[in-house]
């Protein structure tokens, strides 16, 4: 009886062992079976764009990226890129989106994606639709985040803004800062930034060959912290002022992405639109051609120049000009008489010209060029070339509503042939010529362009330098 006993122990241990390695063997075969549903394929088996290369290693990607967005590894090593890993279920397909990063700035957030090949498998690329294409980023309310919908900007439309890497589709998407309560988007622009730390429900909006897709929501962290991109800051301590003008350069910031100098300008007389210059650091050198004006009672501007490669030792701000504002009305006129002529040939014709056309407060106002387009604007390109002269000011090429919004009734008046222009032009500064921007339909079978100019920019040399030895 006890012999029957041990056997039948025995037995039944056998049995055991045989349905655990049953079991264990099946539970492979499972995790195989799983692990080739979600293999992705090799970039060969796929039909791809031919722009979109494979590259060997992640650090090709973090190249990739930095290409793109000057400053993705300093900040990455700062710890101001959020890593995210976050993944988003696309319906109708295998894999997934994945965020991998987000770099959220003063001015947009960055978002670094991957797509997993698999979703592009037995798809035929169609070159007239998008390959893959985030057009829309959707935000669900959530702490200091209302509901939102944003729109991607350069959002990879060209193919070679892609790189592949072990099996997947990398990107990068650009998108306007959040609205934040309390916060809006021009209080960010004139430096009233404020920090952000929330988890809101997001959603993306995909274009594809097979049309478009709504992603599954899931939380993403969109963390800000303003001054965050500052690495270093150094104060200017000289001030010009002369003629009833003011010049008081305040500080210099230096960012990740861009480095900022900040000033105090303010004339007796007239408002300030413009400040012309270079910012000298180390065996570097930067033009200043814009300045932005906190808001419109202030009297600080700031301006913005590239990155350094590294914080400079030393710097020199060597400022030329300052532009200004007067209400003072002066007119001009352009012959177009020519356009009809020009154009019966082509849609396209450029007329080099060089001519005087008018004068103001001491200033040849010179027509370099005309180029009238039947498909599009026609353009004139204005210089202007001070005399010698005992007078402060001189007529500038940059326009009067340079830097501020143009109020064309208050600004500019354009006429033809004695008819107002129905839309009015417009006008711009290419760092060198006033450009003109003009209805080609307006042209036709016309004598005389107009300009009635309500406002007068003037300039006023100053020829100011400041230096700076950095701590």
């Amino acid at each position: 009886m006890h012999h029957k006993t041990k056997w039948f122990t025995f037995v039944i241990l056998l049995v055991s062992f045989a349905l655990a390695v049953q079991w264990s063997m099946s539970d492979k075969d499972n995790a195989t079976e799983k692990l080739k549903v979600f293999q992705n394929p090799s970039p060969d088996e796929i039909d791809l764009p031919n722009e979109i290369e494979e590259v060997e290693n992640r650090e090709d990607i973090d190249e990739f990226y930095e290409d793109q967005i000057h400053g993705y590894k300093k900040a990455k090593n700062l710890n101001i890129v959020q890593s995210l890993d976050q993944s988003f279920k696309i319906p109708e397909h295998e894999g997934t989106l994945t965020i991998d990063e987000v770099w959220y700035t003063q001015q947009q957030i960055f978002m670094y994606y991957s797509v997993d090949l698999k979703i592009f498998e037995e798809k035929e690329y169609t070159p007239s639709l998008p390959f893959f294409e985030i057009s829309r980023v959707n935000i669900a309310n959530k702490g200091q985040l209302p509901t939102q919908t944003r729109p991607i900007f350069n959002s990879n439309s060209n193919d070679s803004h892609y790189k592949i890497y072990d099996g997947k589709l990398y990107g990068l998407a650009h998108l306007d800062r959040l609205e934040q309560e309390g916060l809006e988007h021009q209080s960010i622009q004139n430096g009233q930034d404020a920090s952000l730390n929330e988890a809101a429900p997001t959603t993306f909006r995909l274009e594809m060959e097979d049309g478009f897709h709504k992603t599954e929501e899931q939380p993403i962290s969109y963390t800000y912290e303003p001054g965050q991109e500052i690495l270093h800051t150094e104060e200017f301590h000289q001030t010009y002022k002369k003629d009833g003008l003011t010049v008081r350069p305040k500080k210099i910031e230096f960012g990740i992405m861009s480095s900022k100098i900040m000033f105090e300008i303010e004339h007796e007389d007239y408002p300030i639109t413009n400040l012309n210059g270079t910012l000298h650091m180390d065996d570097q050198s930067f033009s200043l051609a814009h300045i932005w004006q906190r808001d419109e009672n202030s009297q600080i501007f700031e301006s913005q120049v590239p990155p350094a490669s590294d914080i400079p030792q030393s710097l020199r701000l060597d400022l030329k000009t300052v532009t200004m504002v007067r209400e003072e009305e002066y007119s001009l006129e352009i012959d177009v008489s020519d356009y009809d002529k020009a154009v019966e040939e082509g849609d396209r014709a450029t007329i080099l010209v060089e001519e005087k056309i008018g004068e103001h407060l001491n200033t040849d106002i010179i027509l370099d060029e005309k180029v009238y387009d039947t498909s599009m604007t026609s353009q004139f390109r204005l210089s202007f070339e001070p005399k010698e002269t005992s007078e402060s000011f001189y007529l500038s090429s940059q326009s009067a509503h340079f830097g501020t919004s143009l109020n064309h009734k208050d600004d500019l008046l354009a006429t033809i042939d004695g008819e107002e222009i129905n839309p009015q032009p417009g006008m711009g500064y290419d760092g060198q010529n006033t450009v003109l921007d003009v209805n080609s339909y307006s042209l036709k079978g016309s004598e005389k362009l107009r300009l009635n100019f309500k406002k007068t920019p003037i300039s006023k040399n100053i020829n100011f330098s400041a230096e700076i030895k950095v701590d």
